[in-house]
Order: structure tokens, then sequence, then C-alpha cells
């Protein structure tokens, strides 16, 4: 069973020892802690792992002290006999080298080379494996919890048994996965205590620990049999990164939470492997705020385009980041200044994201903090693909969206089980529900799967960090529909399903538009009103909308909290989760279906491809550009652009797209960033080059993009493609109005290459981007449809 799982067994004959001269003896000591496993570096491409060991000898100081490994059942050989040590006073201490992932349990046994006597051996054994540490606050810690653990014999004041406990396939399954943890006592989690006190747990359907923690070993130990993982539980409900690593926050200990199941490992002479996240409810932030703010915490320096701070300096530890989150501690630091207050070596461990997990959104849209966890989503890609934290930082795992998010609720707000004819209302949405074995134990399986993520352990999809996205389409000529499907590396196009009909259970019952066989789709910016697979791909067709697709259409999945939510609480209450997509990448497990497809795909991937309506060209340096020779005039502050356009790819710089002369300006990168700044009609900088997400205006794709500004409402807002991607509070404006005698223009400079579609202005502020409630633009800029344009009103208006 174990040929080809990559675990690097070796049985090999020991090398012929020379005729002994004496019977001199040597013993080899038990390791400090039942249970050790140590961490072979799978997540950073390697496999082995030094084993440090020590002993006594009779035998005269300079003796050479040899070992080899065994396994422990049957002690056939592993790794050969080898010289680690030198006798010295009657000790010896050394470290066996480069010890390979087993499926097995290991020993040390030790002899003084050219001794007769017979060899010491270990009387406790060792493994050698993955160390991982989870962080995160209560979505994770609850996997952990009692008091949330919903299975016959748990510990839960539930009214029914909710969660269950999975077969694991035999003995070496039951000791494959371990798991360490301080003890959330606040959350009545089953062995309250230090990590020390609690030592190294094997989990198994025969000692689950809570049902959640049974089902993330059941994942990781079928999809990689014989592996060996430990699991470090560092999470902790009600807390935040700043929480964790500010040592004058009294709400969570960075020593008894965190440190010490470090420490745990290390004291046996392993160390971490890899540290897993998905932390995003308290952390998360608009823009590009999360990988802005946590930077220094992860890697001692702030980013390179921080713009509030020293661009990529060091971090001085105990200061304010210019978000009121201050570090004593650091994960790793990258300052080159090697910190004692960094816990991690970047040779040694690894970090892998794999959130943020889905939100959802009672309101019914995509504004506000629904917006911030979408900001959130994008912040980390960002970062993930950051080549200066490369020699720290994995490929994203896959993002925790396919689960029951909340619990049904009856008229007095009490848990019931979804289909409850009592259930009424949604509750405690910002958790998994333990009223469900697709909720926190879901939670637990992809956990799991992200786990093989990181270490690159498992199916094909995870050795190879290939997180299935929508990263392929076929718009249909004749605009009747378009498909999305995900290609892998290797050419394979694994087949898109979703839970509701992987498990072949009813369909949703169709009581509003936008109820699909697929959840989560937009076109533009109304959700989609057909959606369904066809040949293993997502079909999304154009109902909805007037007639067929054509040039203008752009479609979207997983906006928002990701969550599919359009109608609050009744997708909930019909499950609408079950039909968000999922793919088949290899992955098997109990009530485990799939892998989500990631929400928010480039568009790039799925742009748009049939053909647009004869459009004007610009042409970067050349123009055509627009200005209008005439002041703004009087205004209240309130100002609404719209372009439709087609950027070109360029070399650097920023191109302006649009603004008023000098007061306000939006530009584009060339990474598809864009960068805003605004003046008011005093000169007083209310932003100040307010950087959006990279990847927003993508080269050769058709983009329409509103901005709008209040300054008595104090919002800035940026919408492409009918949706927002930028809500920015300004700061409070000196005159309440924009400068009357600056003009506003498009492409200032003679900056912008691409083809332009429409560019519009009004004298008034579209809060939500829908520029037709403002009615007719003070100013229109249009094509002819002969490759020139029409300006409206009069012809002289614009140079």
């Amino acid at each position: 069973m174990l040929i080809g799982l990559g675990l690097g067994m070796q049985v090999q004959v020991a090398d012929a020892v020379t005729s002994p001269t004496g019977t001199e003896v040597s013993t080899v000591n038990d390791l400090a802690i039942a249970n050790a496993i140590f961490d072979s570096g799978a997540a950073r491409g390697a496999n082995a792992a030094d084993i440090p060991l020590t002993g006594t000898t009779d035998a005269a100081d300079g003796a050479q002290i040899e070992a080899r490994i065994v396994r422990a059942d049957t002690g056939a050989e592993v790794h050969p006999w080898a010289v680690i040590a030198t006798a010295a006073g009657g000790a010896w201490s050394g470290s066996f080298p480069a010890v390979q992932r087993s499926a097995y349990r290991l020993k040390a046994e030790v002899r003084v080379q050219g001794s007769a006597a017979a060899a010491g051996t270990m009387a406790s054994d060792f493994m050698v494996g993955h160390v991982v540490v989870l962080i995160g606050q209560s979505e994770d810690a609850r996997m952990f919890a009692d008091k949330y653990d919903a299975r016959t014999g748990g510990g839960a004041p539930l009214k029914g048994d909710w969660q269950s406990v999975p077969a694991f396939a035999d003995d070496t399954a039951r000791d494959s996965f371990f798991i360490a943890t301080f003890g959330d006592a606040g959350e009545g989690e089953t062995g309250s205590g230090t990590y020390e006190g609690n030592g190294i747990r094997a989990v198994s359907d025969m000692a689950p620990f809570t049902a959640s923690v049974a089902h993330m070993a059941n994942v990781v130990t079928r999809n990689a049999p014989g592996e060996k993982v430990l699991l470090i539980n560092a999470t902790q409900s009600g807390s935040s990164y700043v929480d964790l690593a500010d040592d004058d926050d009294l709400d969570r200990n960075w020593n008894t939470s965190f440190a010490d199941g470090v420490a745990l490992v290390r004291s046996y002479g392993a160390d971490v492997g890899v540290m897993m996240s998905s932390w995003t409810a308290a952390p998360s932030a608009s823009g590009d705020g999360y990988r802005l703010r946590h930077y220094p915490l992860f890697t001692g320096m702030f980013a390179a385009d921080d713009p509030s701070n020293p661009a990529g300096g060091t971090y001085v530890l105990d200061t304010d980041t210019a978000t009121g989150e201050n570090f004593d501690n650091l994960f790793w630091d990258l300052s080159g200044q090697n910190r004692a207050e960094a816990i991690f070596d970047a040779a040694v461990t690894r970090m892998a994201f794999h959130g943020p997990h889905r939100f959802e959104d009672n309101s019914g849209g995509t504004g506000g903090l629904i917006q911030q966890k979408q900001d959130t989503r994008i912040s980390i890609r960002d970062w993930t693909r950051d080549a200066a934290v490369a020699s720290i930082m994995l490929p994203k795992g896959p993002e925790i969206i396919t689960y029951q998010n909340g619990s049904a609720a009856n008229v007095n707000g009490e848990k019931v089980g979804v289909g409850d004819v009592a259930a009424v209302d949604w509750t405690d949405w910002s958790h998994p529900s333990d009223y469900s074995d697709d909720g926190l134990t879901a939670r637990a399986r992809h956990t799991g799967v992200a786990a093989l993520y990181a270490l690159g352990i498992g199916p094909s999809a995870a050795v190879n960090h290939e997180v299935p996205k929508f990263n392929r389409a076929d718009w249909d000529a004749s605009g009747a529909y378009v498909d999305l499907w995900y290609e892998a590396s290797d050419g394979s196009t694994p087949a898109i399903t979703t839970t509701r009909l992987a498990r072949s259970e009813p369909p949703i019952p169709v009581t509003y538009n936008h109820r699909t066989e697929v959840a989560g789709f937009y076109i533009n910016s109304e959700p989609a009103q057909r959606v369904e697979i066809v040949a293993g791909r997502v079909r999304v067709y154009p109902d909805g909308i007037a007639g067929a697709f054509d040039w203008s259409h752009t479609i979207f999945y997983g906006l928002g909290g990701a969550s599919g939510i359009v109608q609050w609480p009744d997708d909930e209450l019909d499950e609408i989760w079950k039909n968000l997509p999922i793919a088949d990448v290899g992955f098997v497990g109990e009530r485990l279906d799939g892998v989500a497809v990631e929400p928010m795909p480039l568009a790039s991937d799925i742009a748009n491809t049939l053909p647009a309506p004869i459009q004007f060209v610009t042409v970067a340096g050349s123009g055509p550009s627009f200005a209008d020779p005439a002041g703004l005039g009087p205004n209240d502050g309130k100002l609404t652009f719209r372009v439709q356009v087609t950027p070109e790819a360029f070399g650097g710089g920023g191109q302006e797209i649009l603004g008023q002369a000098g007061r306000v300006s939006l530009q584009r990168l060339n990474d598809g960033t864009m960068r805003v700044t605004l003046k008011d009609s005093t000169n007083t900088s209310l932003v100040g080059g307010t950087l959006s997400l990279a990847g927003i205006m993508p080269d050769n794709v058709f983009v329409d993009v509103v901005l709008a500004l209040d300054l008595a409402g104090r919002r800035l807002r940026l919408f492409i493609d009918g949706v927002m991607t930028d809500d920015i509070q300004i700061s409070a404006s000196a005159s309440g109005t924009l400068a009357s005698n600056r003009s506003l223009n498009f492409f200032g400079s003679d900056s912008f290459g691409g083809a332009v579609g429409m560019l519009e202005v009004w004298k008034g502020y579209a809060p939500d981007g829908d520029t037709a409630a403002l009615g007719a633009p003070y100013r229109r800029i249009a094509p002819d449809g002969a490759g020139g344009f029409v300006q409206t009103p009069g012809t002289s208006i614009w140079n």
C-alpha cells in the first residue's frame, strides 16, 4: 500500500562491522515526550529530519558512537548504522541525520563502534512526518471545543445527535493524526490546560477528541495514507492578530496560546513545518489593508508599497503601524536582524493562507462589511504573490466556502435544525453550525484539505498547489451562453458540480429568480437567473438581461462574502451554499464532495471575447485627450464620472483616466491597480494616492468604470462593471466644494492608450454606481460608429 506514497521508506543492509575488540556498551535515552513527531520539511520540498539522540557509555573518551533507525514494531532497519557522536566522560550526544518520512513508528539503536556488545535500544519511539500550527479565532476554535461537539457522547448541550464521527480505515490511520492544544477554557475545550500538560494525543474514531477534529484527521489520513501529522491548535475565540502579538493586550497571551505550542515540539528537538491561517474575521480590512496592516507581524518589515510607513523599512517593535496595531512579537523576521522576537526561521517553517472563508450577508448586497471581506480576499492573494515574502509564503490554498455557516432559528432565536418546521430565521451566522454535520465538521474537513495543500502531500492537486478556479471561458458567438471551467496545469479539466448535485438531493425551491442550479454568479451587477452544469462545466445564460450576451457583459462569481446569499434568510434556510460550485480534484472523504472553486476569478481568465461595436481609439502619448476649457463652475462637492474602455498594456508610471485638473485624478498603473487623489476648492488633500487592488483594470479587457464622490458625505467610491471595488471615507473638506475654475478632463496629457466606448460626467453623486438615476450627463463623449466620437452638448466644448 505504501508504494508511491513518497514516504521515503528505506530498508538497507548494515555495513559490516570490524572484529570486536571489547565489550563496551552504550545506552540511548528516551525522548522527552510520548508520540514525538519530527517535521520532515515537506512544505519546503524536503524529506529529512535530524533526530537528536543522547545516552551513556562505558567506552573510553573518544570512542565513536554509532546509531541506526529501525521500525519500532519489527526492528527492521530503516536507516543504516552511522557514526553520530563521540564518547566523553561516560556520555555522548549527537543527531541521526536526514531521517525520512515513514508510515511506522521508529526507534534508534546505538552501539560503540567495534564493540561486540548488544546495541542499546530506545524504550520509547518517535515518528517522522509533519508538524502544523493552525492559528485563528472562533470559527476555527470551535472545532476543538467540547462545547460545540454535538455527537453522541460529546459535550455540547444540544437536542440531537447532529455531528458524526467518521470511521477510520485501519489501525495505521488511527495512529497517523495527532493533536497538541493549550485548551481554550472559554469554549469548554476538551483537555483544557497547557500544551505541556496535555501532551501529544492521537486522534481517531476510537478517540475523536471532538467530532470535528476526527473529520479533519480522517480527511488527512484517507488522502495521504501513512503520513504522520501533528496539529498544534493555536486558535482562540474572540481574538485577532494584535491580541496575539501585543503583550499589553490582555485578551490573549502570545506564550500560553501559541508560542508554548511551538516550544512543546522544540522541547524534544523538532520544529514546525508550516503555519496555517484563514484568520480574516476580526482582522479583515478595506482595500489592501489586510496585507499592509499585518505585513510587519509576519515579516518584521513594512511592505515596500505601504504608503503610510517607511517603504520596505524595518518594523520597530511595539510601535503603531498607522492602524493601531502594535506588535511585540513576530512570526518571522525578514529584515536581516534575526531578532529573538521572531518565532520561526524562514529556512525551516512556511506560511500557508487558506482564506478567507465564506461570510454571510444579511443585507442582500456586497457593500459595507461584506465588501471589506472581498477586499481581504484579494489582499491575501496579492500577499501570497509578493516576491519579497517568497522565502516564507506558500501558494494560497483552497478557500473554505462550501459549508453551513450559521444555524436555523425559531421565533425565539433558538437554534433548530435546517428543515425544522419551527425554522423561521437564521442565527449565529458568524460561525459554522454545530446543528449540522455540514457545519463545524465540514469546516474541519476542508481545513484538512487545506493542510494537505500546505504540506504538498496527497492528491496531485495538493502536491502541485493547484486550487480549482474558473480560468477558462467560452463566450458563445451567438451570445446564447457562456461556459466556464477549470483547466489544471497538465491540461486536465476536472468536472465541476455542486454539493447538491453530488449528493443527488432535490433542487432548491425556485422561489426567486437568482435560485439557479449553480449559485453565486452575477451578470454585470445583477444576480444571474439561469446557471447550470453542462458536461462538467458551468454554463451561464443571459436570462434576466435584454436579449443575448454582447461585448458589454461581464460574468462574476463569488462577490462579497462568496456566500451566494441574495435573499435573507430564505436562501440560508434552503441551503443555497449547496449550489456553490465544487470540483473533483481527487480528494476523498465522508461528506467531502469536492473542493470549492475559488471565488472571484481573474477577469482576464474569463474575459468577454464577443466583438465590440466600432469604438474610437486613443494612443498613449498622442491622444486624443479631452479637457473642458470651461471650469466646473458652481457645485456642491458632488461629482460622478463614467468611462467604458479597453486599456492597452503599457510599461510603467500611471495613465490618467479622468479627473479635474490638479484636484481630482484617477490613474491606472501598469499592474491594473487604480490610484486616486482628491482635493477640494481650497486645495486641501482629502484622498492622497489611495490605491485599489491590483488587477481590477486588466490589459485588453473591457471595463465599465464609475468614480463617484461626495464631499459632504465624505465618501469616494469606485465601481468596476457595476461592482464596488473601493469605498473610501475621505477627510473632512475645508470648503465642501470642488474648485469651480478647474476643468474636467479625460486621459490627461494624452496618457491613455486603448479603445473607448463612452466618457460621461455628472454634477451629482451616484452612491451605488447607478448613473441612470442621475439623468442626462453634464458632459458626454461617445463613439460615432466610424472610429471617431461625438460630444454632447455641442462639438466645441472639449479640446
